[in-house]
């Protein structure tokens, strides 16, 4: 087959991270992959979007969806995948089988209108990464048209290492891993940490895809605190490698991080809110832990009591592991995808915008 796959960003999120975990499957399929990614005139301002930002923003569409155009033309394309919903105008009038793979809630109305405009105009296919995202999708595509498949990872450890404080007599590390950013939540588990005692908190990652601001602000509230801020780290088994206890205090509209299919895989005890799709990948009590409220005294308080229990914290990390080799293995993950995408290629009638 021979597929073009059209990302709204060229900087590693998780997102891009999943399409590149997919490449050897699809090359072992011995598919022809291209990909284009959009390069804007200038970086949008992240927030609210001004008249200039959107004025900016339709020209650089025009651009790629003349790009994109030639590439159709000239190259034997049978299937689109588009990653994101910022690019999702740049591929309307392409006539050719159109999915559309949304890996986090389309909450701006700017993305959640570009989606309802590309999927009235075309007849798109949706794959999305958890069923709190298809449910947010129902309203702008036919239900019948979603298919959720959660994400996969690669092999990144195994468990039964015992907490390092009750091996080394040293403080036990707990840390976040990802984007400093404000969904993320940083600044409550800088707050947590404060509260904590007997423990190292490592904050591993970098502002990305946004402003560096929240990024100063969580560094700033960290002072004095028993944070260490470790930087981006582009081998995430190298950073949960380092940590006994996995935070992801997640605001409301996580979709399914990427981090806790990670922190499943290296058999790591998670600690999570009950944010988004992460109940998807969380069974409270046996592979994690879901605070009672997303708080930091609540994240604190559970942080706590599983320092004080190496045993239970032993227990979910066998049960993580196991969940992991179940559910969230990267082979499956690399099936699913390249079988719905090839049944896209033989179903699908060709798109064509209508007129």
């Amino acid at each position: 087959m021979n597929l073009l796959v059209v990302d709204q960003f060229s900087e590693a999120g998780g997102a891009q991270i999943c399409m590149r975990s997919l490449l050897p499957e699809m090359q072992r399929r011995g598919w022809r992959v291209e990909t284009f990614v959009p390069r804007p005139v200038t970086r949008y301002r992240n927030g609210h979007k001004t008249a200039a930002d959107i004025f900016r923003y339709a020209f650089d569409m025009q651009r790629a969806a003349a790009a994109i155009a030639t590439m159709v033309r000239e190259s034997p394309i049978e299937l689109a995948l588009v990653n994101g919903p910022r690019v999702l105008p740049a591929v309307v009038a392409i006539e050719r089988p159109i999915i559309f793979y949304s890996h986090s809630l389309l909450g701006k109305w700017y993305a959640r209108g570009l989606a309802r405009w590309a999927f009235g105009r075309t007849k798109a296919r949706v794959i999305a990464a958890s069923q709190y995202v298809a449910r947010s999708l129902q309203q702008l595509a036919a239900p019948a048209s979603i298919q959720v498949i959660y994400s996969g990872v690669a092999d990144l450890g195994s468990p039964g290492a015992p907490l390092n404080g009750a091996s080394l007599n040293v403080r036990p590390r707990v840390g976040v891993i990802g984007r400093i950013a404000p969904e993320k939540g940083q600044l409550h588990f800088v707050e947590a940490a404060r509260r904590c005692r007997n423990a190292c908190f490592l904050i591993f990652g970098a502002s990305r895809f946004a402003s560096s601001d929240y990024e100063r602000r969580v560094r700033e509230e960290a002072k004095g605190a028993p944070v260490e801020f470790r930087g981006w780290v582009d081998d995430p088994a190298q950073a949960l490698g380092e940590l006994d206890i996995v935070a992801v205090p997640s605001m409301q509209h996580d979709a399914a991080p990427r981090v806790v299919l990670e922190a499943l895989s290296a058999g790591k005890p998670i600690i999570a809110y009950r944010s988004g799709g992460i109940p998807e990948l969380i069974e409270h009590g046996k592979t994690g832990i879901l605070t009672d409220a997303p708080t930091p005294g609540s994240l604190a308080d559970s942080i706590t009591a599983l320092l004080r229990d190496p045993g239970r914290r032993n227990e979910l990390a066998r049960n993580a592991r196991q969940s992991w080799h179940e559910h969230f293995r990267l082979e499956r993950y690399q099936r699913e995808i390249c079988e719905a995408l090839e049944e896209a290629a033989r179903s699908a009638e060709p798109n064509s915008a209508r007129r």
